[in-house]
């Protein structure tokens, strides 16, 4: 005969079993399994599992496994191994890895080619890169020889053969031989664009840009406040307005240093694919743009609150809808409306597709406008190499283009 003891035993058991079922299916419930993606356009080629993760360049995109770094092929393929502390971006075929604190590179077979040695590493840019041990900087090539000895206070990356640096104070250029091509007087450091970097003394300029060629001539009167570098055959220059006091404007010369586009503007960006973004400040960080050509003729009011520069045929805008929440969409380079302003968060476009965010989630839409990739993920960055980082519920992973 069961005791009440026993009885009360199994009833308690049962019980206990019941609700542990009952925790499993609510816990189930709210689980959320990151989605796979196979159809006719893409892809998974990793499950969303990395804490940490990178795009790709060059082939191969960085991913933390544990505390280590490694890189991954576009097959989703672990094919160096996680073993770094650090890491950068493949470029021209070598990267930049930290062991010991200290950095070095790997080729894309994973040999370390350039032994560990660096406090800190920039990329490589034709053939050159910059390293700085301490406090002072200098240049290696690719083989890991030093073409300088590292005795500047600043350096840039090589650019059209030149590259700055700052010693004593004042800045110059070097060649790729290490030697000094451009005197050290300059009051900052750029980067040569179609010939020509913009820089000013000031002892001789009085702190006005103007332009060098490679000789360190200055071949374009040091007339402005503030100058961007080449793009397309024009800069945007920075002169007091000749109407309102206490006011800069902004408007374009060309390479001989003729005004092309009269100074009228709060704020230009530099033309990218033919046009180039203008527009007004709203607030401190906040600007309403519009878009101009190298003629100088406004293809569209100001009227956006975002406005991005052309990638691929189209650019991506934002204005707000009648209720007033910004939405997305984007122009084509007659600056009609291809894909309607609908989304509520877009990036570029990059190999035939485009990021769109619709409520919390984001999917992909193609060039037409349709949307090719429903919104599954938590974030989609653009496409590289053919293949783009995914994440879900603070995890990563890569899908890629069939």
């Amino acid at each position: 005969m069961m005791t009440s003891k026993k009885k009360k035993g199994i009833i308690w058991g049962s019980v206990a079993v019941v609700l542990i079922v009952a925790v499993i299916v609510v816990l189930v419930c709210f689980v959320r399994f990151a989605p796979k993606i196979n159809n006719e356009l893409f892809k998974s080629i990793t499950p969303v599992q990395y804490e940490v993760a990178r795009d790709f360049s060059e082939g191969y995109a960085a991913v933390k496994v544990g505390d280590q770094w490694g890189f991954i092929d576009i097959n989703g393929d672990l094919v160096i191994e996680a073993k770094y502390e650090g890491t950068g971006a493949f470029s021209e075929g070598l990267c930049a890895v930290q062991q010991d604190g200290k950095w070095g590179f790997i080729d894309t077979a994973g040999n370390m080619v350039i032994a560990p040695a660096y406090t800190s590493v920039g990329i490589f840019s034709e053939g050159y890169c910059v390293v700085r041990s301490g406090n002072y900087y200098g240049y290696i090539n690719a083989q890991g020889e030093e073409i300088t000895r590292l005795v500047y206070e600043s350096a840039q990356k090589f650019s059209e053969g030149l590259a700055a640096v700052e010693y004593g104070g004042v800045w110059g250029f070097i060649d790729t031989t290490g030697k000094l091509a451009v005197e050290l007087k300059w009051g900052a450091g750029t980067e040569f664009h179609e010939g020509l970097a913009e820089a000013f003394s000031p002892d001789e300029t009085n702190n006005l840009s103007g332009f060098i060629d490679s000789t360190g001539a200055l071949v374009i009167a040091a007339d402005y406040v503030d100058a961007n570098a080449f793009s397309e055959g024009l800069s945007a220059v920075m002169v007091k307005s000749e109407t309102e006091e206490n006011t800069h404007v902004w408007g374009f010369i060309d390479k001989t240093g003729v005004v092309v586009i009269d100074p009228q503007y709060e704020a230009v960006w530099d033309f990218k694919n033919g046009y180039a973004r203008y527009g007004y400040a709203t607030s401190q960080s906040t600007y309403m743009y519009g878009y101009l050509d190298s003629s100088g003729t406004e293809r569209t009011d100001m009227i956006y609150q975002y406005a991005y520069d052309f990638s691929e045929g189209l650019a991506r805008v934002a204005k707000k809808d009648e209720a007033g929440m910004v939405k997305w969409g984007f122009l084509d380079e007659d600056f009609s409306e291809k894909i309607a302003l609908t989304y509520d968060e877009a990036k570029d476009f990059s190999e035939g597709y485009a990021p769109v965010r619709v409520g919390e989630k984001w999917g992909l839409i193609d060039a037409q406008g349709n949307l090719v990739l429903d919104p599954v993920f938590d974030e989609i960055n653009t496409f590289r190499n053919g293949c783009a980082l995914v994440e879900f519920d603070g995890k990563y992973g890569y899908i890629k283009i069939k």
